[in-house]
């Protein structure tokens, strides 16, 4: 919830997406943590900790190439 409000409140920066997406990964809300990573990648395309979670996410959803290739980007 605060990290909703502090986006809401223009908090947009890789930092703020990827932990938000880390907490809906938690929650099993895959879909929406996958746009947070994916958002704060845009904002920074090399954010290693947005690529370490969304490839988590590609490998828990069974995804194992995207997966790899976002584990590949980070080394």
């Amino acid at each position: 919830a605060d990290l909703d409000a502090a986006i809401g409140k223009g908090y947009r920066t890789p930092y703020a997406f990827s932990f938000r997406g880390d907490l809906r990964r938690m929650k099993g809300n895959f879909a929406e943590a996958r746009v947070d990573y994916e958002e704060a990648l845009n904002l920074d395309k090399n954010f290693v900790h947005a690529l370490m979670g969304r490839g988590g996410l590609f490998q828990q959803t069974g995804d194992l190439t995207a997966a790899l290739a976002d584990f590949d980007r980070v080394v």
